[in-house]
């Protein structure tokens, strides 16, 4: 069964070029977004550069770092994949992603499974995130999540609503996805005025709604396990992911992972090389 690759990409043609050939397979459905301030992609047959997968791609917007359009892209691009579907996966990259099996060594993997691989950093920061991510611009909502581990802790009764923090980066199965787009009105509620909310929502889905179990790795695991995506937020600063050098290739080569972030060949191009040459 076919995969759906969804793309928000903001920079860097020819890396994301790179992208697109690494993925462009018979048994894929490749769906973009291009920033509206990629001018740089403006001329570019993006269909006509891909000679197997399916192409798609939506409507441009302006994405700014840290608002509410992050979530409507991620939103758009999983409806027109559910739309032109079913896929056994859909997979959220970025345009920096890149990945570090090869096609067939990822379609075995997930098509041997029906989890959710989803990341969720470790619950004991979440009180800290919480406050500044939904305090910052809506108070009330911050009363909600202290009011839901309040009775989470001290009375065992399931909140209204029960938030989660990780990546938004994310591979989900068919039917996920589609109870993930029916609550899209619900999380325009919750999170439009929050900051970051690409990285509550749907973390916050999966705890509000029970779908735990569904997970592919308990809460807090770390991202090789949860998400299949190989990220290093030790070395990056500034709360930013580390961008992967040459240096680095044998730890993605070692890695369990299935993807990996992020990638800017601008500032170390060798290692999407080496990748491309003996991983893919």
């Amino acid at each position: 069964m076919k995969h759906a690759y969804l793309i928000m990409a903001h920079k860097n043609l020819n890396q994301l070029l790179r992208l697109l050939r690494a993925l462009d397979d018979a048994r894929n459905g490749i769906y973009l977004h291009l920033d509206s301030r990629f001018r740089e992609a403006d001329e570019v047959d993006f269909a006509g550069f891909l000679n197997f997968s399916c192409f798609h791609s939506i409507p441009r917007r302006t994405v700014e770092w840290g608002n509410y359009g992050i979530v409507q892209t991620e939103f758009e691009l999983l409806r027109a994949a559910v739309e032109e579907g079913p896929y056994r996966y859909y997979h959220l990259l970025s345009g920096q992603d890149f990945p570090i099996k090869s096609q067939s060594d990822i379609h075995h993997f997930f098509d041997g499974q029906d989890k959710e691989f989803i990341h969720f950093a470790d619950p004991s920061g979440w009180d800290r995130v919480m406050q500044i991510r939904l305090n910052r611009f809506r108070r009330p909502i911050y009363q909600i999540y202290l009011l839901s581990e309040f009775l989470k802790r001290r009375i065992g009764i399931r909140p209204m609503i029960d938030f989660g923090f990780g990546s938004n980066w994310f591979s989900i199965t068919d039917k996920f996805a589609k109870d993930f787009l029916a609550k899209r009105r619900w999380a325009s509620r919750y999170f439009i005025n929050c900051i970051c909310p690409d990285e509550l929502v749907l973390q916050t889905f999966v705890l509000t709604f029970g779908y735990e179990n569904h997970l592919a790795a308990a809460v807090g695991t770390g991202d090789e396990t949860a998400s299949k995506r190989c990220i290093d937020w030790n070395r990056g600063g500034d709360n930013h992911p580390y961008v992967w050098r040459a240096a680095d290739y044998q730890i993605l080569a070692n890695s369990s992972a299935m993807f990996a972030r992020k990638f800017d060949t601008e500032i170390d191009e060798d290692i999407l090389r080496r990748i491309e040459e003996t991983l893919l």
